[in-house]
Parts: C-alpha cells; sequence; structure tokens
C-alpha cells in the first residue's frame, strides 16, 4: 500500500504533468498566431483595426442590372510569402465589416482576401430605395451571378498562386453554386495565367445554410463548419 508521502508525489507529479500538457496543446492549437479570445479587444485597437483602416481597398462593380455593388481586398500583410486568395462571401444581413479579424487573421498567413456585400445589404445598392433598411433581391439567382461576376473579373484579374471560396450561411450556398462555373470559366482560357495546373482544384470552404423543399416551403437549417474537400484551418497555415 502506498505512503501518503508517496501518493502526494505521484498527485503532484500527475499535475504537473497535466500542466505541461495543456500548454503543449494550447500552443500547438495556436501555431498559426491567430487572435486569442483573452487578447482579442487589445489586439483590435492595436492591429486589427489599424491595418483594415490602413492597407483595404475598397471599389465597386456593376452587379445584375447595374446594381452597385461593394467590395474590400486587403494584401498579404507586410513580409508574408503570398500563398494564394481567399474570397468570403458573407451571410444574409451580413457586411465585410463583420469580418475584420477573419481578414487579419488570414492575410497574416499570407493570404489575399476578397470580400463584398451581397446586393440589399452592408455598403451595395438596394433593390427597394424607399425602404434601405429592408433586405430584398427579384431571384436569388442574382446573389449568385454577382458573386460570379466578382471573382471573374475582381479576384481572377490578379495572379494568385491558390484559389479558396470560404463561405457562411446564404454565401456557403452561393460559393457551392459558383465553384464548377469558376473552374469552367478557366479552363476556357488555356493562355489565362491561372488555368495552369494548380487551378485544377478549387478548395470550398462552409459553414453552410442547408435549405430543404418541403411542400413548397425552405426550411433552413444552419450546418456546422463542412469543408466540401475536408480541409481544416491548419490547411491554411501550412500552404
Amino acid at each position: 500500500m502506498m505512503s501518503p508521502l508517496c501518493r502526494l508525489s505521484v498527485l503532484c507529479g500527475g499535475i504537473a504533468l497535466l500542466l505541461y500538457a495543456s500548454a503543449a496543446l494550447a500552443e500547438q492549437e495556436n501555431r498559426c498566431g491567430l487572435v486569442l479570445v483573452e487578447e482579442f479587444e487589445q489586439r483590435f485597437k492595436e492591429k486589427i483595426e489599424p491595418y483594415w483602416k490602413e492597407h483595404r481597398k475598397q471599389d465597386n462593380f456593376p452587379g445584375v442590372d447595374g446594381m452597385k455593388i461593394s467590395y474590400m481586398k486587403f494584401p498579404p500583410q507586410n513580409g508574408v510569402k503570398e500563398k494564394g486568395a481567399i474570397v468570403i462571401s458573407s451571410g444574409r444581413t451580413e457586411s465585410y465589416v463583420k469580418y475584420k479579424e477573419l481578414v487579419f487573421d488570414l492575410t497574416c498567413q499570407g493570404y489575399w482576401v476578397y470580400i463584398h456585400d451581397h446586393r440589399g445589404q452592408g455598403y451595395s445598392g438596394r433593390m427597394l430605395p424607399d425602404e434601405p433598411q429592408k433586405g430584398h433581391v427579384k431571384r436569388f439567382d442574382d446573389y449568385v451571378s454577382d458573386l460570379h461576376t466578382f471573382v471573374r473579373t475582381i479576384v481572377l484579374s490578379k495572379s494568385h498562386e491558390k484559389l479558396f471560396l470560404l463561405g457562411h450561411s446564404m454565401g456557403a450556398v452561393l460559393q457551392r453554386c459558383i465553384s464548377n462555373a469558376t473552374l469552367a470559366f478557366l479552363r476556357q482560357l488555356p493562355s489565362h495565367p491561372h488555368a495552369r495546373s494548380s487551378y485544377q482544384n478549387i478548395w470550398v470552404i462552409e459553414a453552410r445554410m442547408f435549405v430543404v423543399q418541403s411542400n413548397g416551403l425552405a426550411l433552413l437549417r444552419l450546418l456546422g463548419w463542412h469543408p466540401s474537400r475536408s480541409l481544416q484551418t491548419n490547411y491554411l497555415c501550412k500552404q
């Protein structure tokens, strides 16, 4: 039978091992240097907000029926080798200003980031000018067409090593809708710098709004992270 002193030694050793494992796990989980919850407020004031104001490039392009679609693009941060481009498609009612922290984290990893506001929300034009706070779209396909135009005319106007489509909620549905069309567009341009072999696959990362038609009603269910090609966050850090 173990003596009290021996039991105490084993207990202390177990606690020390647990603390060491926890510290090692925490370091491993944040090996990409992402903004942590406990440091968010300070880093937002000192790093994220200044980066957003200094490096954002804001513009707009004509969407379906000439609707003004506002967008922003951000280069990789200084000294970081470019790894590719990430196109963010936001959710219903959202604006790109909601994504400051994510944009900062992704540009820290070496990615160009492109993000636009869907028609009827954020800084883009409104279908109901007399009711600017009310989101409205004539056809859901207009969202898809606007996003495809954004990728085709803005994102692909610059040469990038790889292309990633990152969608949240409704934006994930739109990303899935345009992924094959974007790939088909690239394959039609053999002389285009993006038509090389690295673009034979376009990665889609989703937090999807799943739509099911039942008796004419759309039942919306928010799913968790659903990488269409088993893509994990660590992949973006390692590339």
